[in-house]
């Protein structure tokens, strides 16, 4: 089967299928290149390893947001902006078009996220009814929309300003 970062489940394996395809390509073993034991090894591994592909299921790995494709296609937009971005000079014209469509973009993509996660929760609490039960999923979403959000830790322009006007102002 070999290491791989797929997750595979056991439980759901069909095993009469394993058994059955294990037992058709054992039948069709060729004795004569089984020589030694390291030929042996490399067929027994291939048995397995095909007999298991075909019996038991595979899951990708889930991914923990997973937005609509519109949003994903800002991303990739966003990215490849920034891409053509790093190769141009600074202060270039060009350099400013690609910096105002950027922010655009970068704007457009915080305001689709946003709206697509009050409408999951909206739609979420839609199923849940008027009186919903004490859930673990119910209080976990409700609690992390509670949560004060941290900022960056970068103080915004203004409040310096404002924090600087009224410093001056007493002395």
């Amino acid at each position: 089967m070999g290491i791989d970062h797929a997750p595979v489940q056991f439980t759901k394996a069909d095993w009469g299928l394993f058994g059955n395809t294990l037992d058709g390509m054992i039948t069709e073993i060729n004795n004569e290149n089984l020589n030694d034991i390291k030929s042996f090894d490399g067929v027994f591994s291939n048995l397995i390893n095909a007999s298991a592909n075909s019996a038991i299921p595979k899951f990708a790995a889930t991914t923990l947001k997973s937005y609509p494709r519109f949003i994903v296609d800002l991303i990739k937009v966003r990215r490849n902006i920034r891409k053509r971005k790093k190769k141009l000079k600074k202060n270039s014209e060009e350099q400013k078009v690609l910096n105002c469509e950027f922010n655009k973009l970068t704007h457009q993509i915080r305001v689709s996220i946003k709206k697509y996660t009050e409408d999951r929760l909206a739609n979420f609490l839609g199923k849940l009814g008027p009186y919903p039960a004490s859930s673990s999923t119910f209080w976990a979403i409700i609690n992390r929309a509670r949560s004060q959000k941290k900022g960056t830790g970068i103080p915004k322009l203004m409040n310096l300003m404002k924090i600087k006007q009224t410093y001056l102002l007493q002395y």
